[in-house]
């Protein structure tokens, strides 16, 4: 599944910081599965989500350009 107003690179991008938020979210002590995970290991929780949020903020600089064909066809029309 990818998201079509971003390119190929943004769309990678996207899914690796949703792993990372999720893999995040897992080792978190209240939310996550605790019994997983060594209790030294969740507090590195909170740091890993926000990365992944600032990963899938990222992916706004991937976005696809718009090609305005408006402004094309009128551009050879106004000489």
């Amino acid at each position: 599944m990818t998201i079509k107003k971003y390119t190929k690179a943004g769309n990678v991008i996207f899914y690796f910081g949703l792993l990372v938020f999720i893999f995040g979210l897992s080792m978190n002590e209240n939310i996550g599965w605790k019994k997983y995970w060594p209790e030294h290991f969740t507090s590195y929780s909170l740091p890993i989500m926000i990365s992944g949020v600032v990963i899938i903020i990222l992916t706004n600089f991937f976005r696809k350009k718009k090609s305005d064909k408006s402004n094309e066809s009128n551009n050879g029309e106004e000489k």
